[in-house]
């Protein structure tokens, strides 16, 4: 599959709340960098973009190893916020456009 179908089909694991999931998400995107890079018929492009892929995917998997959910979710999914989340929240912590 083309370098962008890949992605997709991993963004499941990276928008999970479970750590092993999160994991998961960077080792994928991590491989699919390097199959990239080592890829003759890839460019420099294709390279920098699928690299901000492995970049998200670590960013998701912070948050997720301090909190163990995404704060930015607790409000559609009604649930109470802890205080460390709405400090994070209120100072400018990713909501990932939410």
């Amino acid at each position: 599959l083309p370098y962008i179908e890949r992605s997709f089909i991993y963004l499941p694991f990276e928008h999970s709340e479970n750590l092993e999931d999160q994991n998961k998400a960077v080792n994928y995107m991590e491989q699919l960098y390097e199959d990239a890079k080592n890829d003759p018929s890839s460019n420099e492009n294709v390279c920098n973009f699928v690299k901000q892929f492995v970049q998200a995917s670590k960013q998701h998997r912070e948050i997720i190893k301090q909190f163990g959910r995404f704060p930015h979710r607790n409000v559609i999914l009604k649930r109470p916020p802890l205080e460390s989340e709405e400090i994070y929240l209120r100072d400018g912590g990713e909501r990932f456009g939410q």
